[in-house]
């Protein structure tokens, strides 16, 4: 948000931020880049919160050996296939590796 409003500040030569004078910035290049980086980083925090927030990629595995079966299930994105669910007998897996 910084670079965002340092960049907004050197093209409206208006102080937004009360701890710095961005104002003294040319606009091109340095107040453009600033906020380019700063509209990309603000995009980039919107998607990660997004993700959050509606738990993309949680789920769980079952592995059921009376049925001989290894169920992945997640979430996805909101829509038509927002439940994802793989299914794989266990005889066709030959290991399952742990990573943390």
């Amino acid at each position: 948000l910084g670079f965002l409003l340092a960049g907004l500040s050197s093209y409206c030569k208006i102080n937004f931020l009360p701890f710095t004078n961005p104002t003294e910035l040319i606009f091109i290049p340095q107040g453009l880049i600033m906020m380019f980086y700063g509209t990309l980083s603000l995009g980039f925090s919107f998607y990660i919160i997004f993700t959050i927030i509606l738990d993309i990629g949680g789920g769980y595995n079952e592995y059921n050996q009376n049925e001989n079966l290894v169920k992945l299930v997640r979430k996805g994105f909101p829509g038509k296939n927002r439940n994802i669910l793989l299914t794989y007998s266990l005889t066709n897996i030959r290991s399952i590796g742990i990573k943390i």
